[in-house]
């Protein structure tokens, strides 16, 4: 059993001392959850989650830079992505 002094030691710690636990405290709590949500992304990749996926290049990809297709069926699918635009009202905000 402790004494009652003992428990007094510990409290007086000084203001430093507890300065530096709670940075450490809080430094560690900031690595853990930014552990976890990189694990948990890198699982959800794995799992093939499409919310996921990553629209832009990947290592070794390069750009596509061949011109628009000007083939009636690439003109049409325009056509009909400009008409879903319109309807939609355009851009919103």
């Amino acid at each position: 059993m402790e004494s009652v002094e003992a428990v007094g030691e510990v409290l007086d710690m000084g203001w430093m001392a507890w300065s530096i636990w709670a940075v450490l405290a809080i430094i560690s709590a900031v690595a853990g959850w930014t552990g976890s949500g990189a694990i948990q992304r890198q699982w959800r990749q794995q799992q093939g989650d499409p919310m996921t996926a990553f629209v832009g290049l990947h290592a070794g990809d390069s750009p596509d830079l061949s011109p628009p297709s000007n083939s009636a069926e690439a003109l049409a699918e325009v056509a009909e992505l400009e008409a879903l635009w319109r309807r939609s009202g355009g851009r919103r905000r």
